[in-house]
């Protein structure tokens, strides 16, 4: 046996030096130090874990041979994680997610070319969250939107041209949006933690969405 094919034996001989049930047993607590010790032998074990939070555990380390496979982990909330890291191929792939909610965390980037497609998602909180990214076309075009809860989102961003018609919205709840915004364009906040807050708030939003 040639060196090589010696080191490549002993190393896949490493990988499955500890059971893989004997790992899975293990405490979450015990799994989660593991996966931030790094250890490939033991990474390449809990990527398998039955439990989508361990595997979601491990997309946090943002290794990209851990996040190639994960981007078709058959948990959607895995697959949304991979998508807050924004590998530009990643989110090429999960543009197209069958679940909604990865699709509304591509549509968080703002990526021009997925804000073409994602605002003529036919879910409604995808493209809601298009409306937040603000683009002036994507508004012009969802300030007539169907759903309420997008056009809540066009009133909340606060464009003029947009809440003298939303001001005018046949739902009560819209024109209590427009109303807040218009009156937030006249009395502008200038605090720097405005938008801190803005930011926690929608890291907040991210992990109620992850709640089963």
């Amino acid at each position: 046996m040639s060196q090589i094919e010696e080191s490549n034996s002993t190393k896949h001989r490493s990988k499955l030096s500890i059971p893989a049930d004997t790992v899975y047993q293990l405490p979450d607590t015990i799994k989660k130090d593991l996966i931030s010790i790094g250890d490939d032998n033991i990474l390449y074990i809990l990527i398998k874990d039955p439990d989508w939070k361990i595997r979601k555990e491990i997309v946090y380390r943002n290794r990209d041979k851990d996040l190639d496979i994960l981007v078709n982990d058959s948990d959607y909330g895995v697959r949304m994680t991979v998508a807050r890291h924004a590998r530009p191929k990643d989110l090429d792939k999960l543009i197209h997610d069958k679940i909604y909610k990865v699709r509304s965390a591509v549509a968080r980037f703002g990526r021009a070319k997925d804000l073409e497609i994602l605002v003529h998602d036919p879910d409604e909180f995808v493209r809601e969250e298009v409306a937040k990214r603000g683009r002036a076309r994507d508004l012009d075009r969802l300030v007539k939107d169907d759903s309420k809860i997008v056009r809540k989102a066009v009133a909340n961003y606060g464009r003029s041209k947009d809440l003298d018609i939303l001001l005018n919205d046949k739902n009560p709840e819209v024109r209590d949006v427009a109303m807040k915004a218009q009156y937030r364009n006249l009395h502008p906040r200038n605090s720097p933690m405005d938008k801190v807050t803005e930011m926690r708030i929608d890291d907040e939003q991210f992990e109620m969405e992850m709640e089963r």
